[in-house]
């Protein structure tokens, strides 16, 4: 199953990373066969700042 989520306040609030809690069951789920999919108006670049480690691997579709 392909779950999308929107960064800036859905998983991020003002800004910030996301909880280390939250990062670790995004990066659980693609081990059970889903995949995760940000979704965000922001630039690539400033993505970056907010993906940290493996979850800058995952898809980001920017709008």
């Amino acid at each position: 199953m392909k779950f999308v989520f929107d960064l800036d306040g859905t998983l991020c609030f003002d800004g910030m990373t996301m909880s280390k809690e939250l990062q670790e069951v995004l990066l659980t789920a693609p081990k059970y066969g889903h995949e995760i999919i940000f979704a965000t108006a922001r630039s690539y670049r400033d993505c970056l700042s907010i993906l940290e480690g493996e979850l800058k691997k995952l898809t980001v579709v920017l709008a």
